[in-house]
Order: structure tokens, then sequence, then C-alpha cells
């Protein structure tokens, strides 16, 4: 499976920058995420990738060889998308089985190959069926198997999961993860979603108005955001102002140690994770008074009043706060990111 390079890409739809100077490696057999909200581009770069769209500069390079010039169709990258595109009129075994007509392969390795993939995605039996008669969770396994069955060189999936239910979504996602891991296949996944780009990706590529804002692995990304817009794309933080000081970051309620130069002007960004309410609050520094409480199954979200600042905390404990009570407040400062302000 090859190394997939993306080289200075950019791409305009009426005269509108869609994508700017994208770079990006994805080693052979990884699992990259292209994340980000709608219209950041991340869909353009897949079809790119596919040969779908062309470029309007750049290049895209297949282990150092470019592919600019090699249709679609002989390219060797494939593109799942979250509608499926089944044809409804052919049945799962036909479905499957479709793309190894096209490129005119024989009758009886069509079958071995079809039978291979209904083992793979687990839908042995389902042969008959027509797509009508399928679950969502099946149906995506039937394109995923159709995308499989013509040997890609590169997987790409844009948003497989949209369009199920939570529990078949993680469900998907691991069976696609497994699959993707057996077949050491060099995949792409395009998805809005977080959490998923957090959990099955070997790296992320964060998008943002068309650019890639930040690459790395998803603890990279989120525990040690590059940007404010990186950081904030992630959920809420907390932000506390303050100023470095001979080596020191200097603030109404913290005073830490701080690598980076001195500056008036500082933002300590502190993760909500990365605070512990505690009830001994005469043996800490920092003390606080609950201000507002939502449960949420197994964490509980709070809002902490420490002098003036108001801090978002996330806890899993199973001591409950009531809102009024005098608290002690433990951060992590380990986890402690620097922006200038």
């Amino acid at each position: 499976m090859p190394q997939i390079k993306l080289v200075n890409i950019s791409k305009k739809f009426d005269n509108k920058a869609v994508l700017e100077n994208i770079d990006l490696t994805v080693e052979e057999g990884e699992l990259v995420s292209l994340l980000g909200p709608s219209g950041c581009g991340k869909t353009t770069t897949l079809k790119i990738i596919a040969g779908l769209l062309e470029p309007d500069n750049g290049d895209i390079l297949f282990d150092n060889s470019s592919v600019l010039d090699i249709p679609m169709e002989k390219r060797g990258a494939v593109i799942v998308f979250q509608d499926y595109l089944l044809f409804p009129h052919l049945n799962v075994y036909e479905n499957i089985e479709f793309g190894l007509k096209m490129a005119k392969v024989d009758k009886i390795k069509r079958m071995d190959k079809v039978n291979e993939m209904l083992k793979l995605v687990q839908l042995e039996g389902y042969e008959e069926k027509f797509p009508d008669e399928l679950s969502g969770g099946q149906k995506q396994r039937v394109a995923l198997a159709r995308a499989l069955a013509i040997e890609p060189k590169v997987l790409l999936l844009d948003e497989p999961f949209s369009n199920l239910d939570t529990r078949l979504r993680e469900t998907m996602r691991d069976f696609i993860v497994e699959i993707q891991k057996k077949l050491n296949i060099t995949t792409i996944l395009v998805t809005h979603d977080k959490e998923e780009a957090l959990m099955i990706s070997n790296k992320i590529a964060l998008m943002l108005n068309g650019k890639i804002v930040q690459f790395g692995t998803p603890m990279e990304i989120y525990q040690k955001p590059i940007s404010l817009d990186v950081a904030n794309f992630f959920g809420e933080k907390n932000y506390v102002v303050g100023s470095i000081e001979k080596g020191m970051f200097i603030s109404n309620i913290i005073t830490i140690k701080a690598n980076i130069d001195e500056a008036q002007r500082i933002k300590a960004m502190i993760k909500p994770e990365d605070i512990e309410l505690i009830d001994s609050y005469e043996d800490v520094d920092i003390k606080g008074t609950v201000k507002s409480r939502k449960y949420a199954g197994d964490r509980i979200y709070y809002t902490v009043l420490v002098k003036d600042v108001e801090l978002k905390c996330v806890s899993q404990s199973s001591r409950v706060f009531d809102i009024g009570d005098e608290v002690g407040v433990k951060i992590d400062f380990n986890n402690v990111v620097f922006f200038h302000k």
C-alpha cells in the first residue's frame, strides 16, 4: 500500500478558494482523518486524491510518483460515500461484484472475491438481499465490501458513519478500523466528529477555512494545540489571562512556570478535565465556589468561581458538589498550554 503525498494543492470554485496550499503526507498503512467543520475543504481534498476533481495547483504522489495524469479508474483509490450509493436493482452479491465485472475479471475469480468480501464484512447469507431490505449498518458493509473487492491501494471514506445511530456508529467504527488494520490499507477518513477522529486515527489533519492548520497524532493535537482556533475546535476550554515575568506565568489566580518569552498579555489554556474539585479547600492554594452544575450520567459539568474567574470543569468522581459549595481547586499544570493574547 502506498505512501500518499499532497504537495501544495489548491482549488477554487467560482473564483473562491476552497483549498489553499495543502501539504500532507500519509504513510503506508496509516489511517489519517481529515477533520474539520462543514465547508473547510476536507471532502474536496478527498475527491482530488481519488481523481474525481483536478487541483488548480500542486501534485499528488503515490509512493513518490505523480498520479495527476492517471484517470480515476486506474489510480487505485476508491471512495466510500456517506450515502452508500448502492445499486437498488442489484442484490448484495451483484453490488459487491459490480466493480469486478467492470474490470472484466473472470467469473470464477469474481465469485471467489465476492465470497471473500462477504466473509470479511460478516454478511454471509445476505447475498440475495436487496438494499431496501438492509439496515444502515448492513448497507455500509456492502459499500465497503464493494470498494475493497477491486483491491484498491488507497481507501477513502467520506463521513462513513454520519447516517448511522449512535450505537451502530460505534460498532461500524470499530469494525472498519479492524478491517483497515487487517488489510494494512492506506486510509483517509473525512469526518466532522472530533471524538471519532481522536479514537480511530493514527494521525489527524485538522482543516479550517481550506487549510490544514495542524497535523499530528490525536494526543499531540488535543494536548498541544498550536493556536486558539485549534484548541477551541475541540470543545470548551478555560483561559486565564496573565503575563510572563522571569519564566513565570502570573495571573490573579495562578502562578506557574512557563518556558516562553516574556510578554505582557498571555492566555493560559486549562482543559476542564484537568481540574479536580476537592472537599479540603483549606489545604490548597486555589479555592472557589460552585456556581453551576450539570448532570450528564457518567460525568458532571461544573462552573466554579475563583475570585473573578469562572472555571469550567468536568468530574467523573462519585463526590457530588452542590451549588454554593466552597471547594478546593486542583489543576494539572503539566497540561497547561500558553498562547499570546
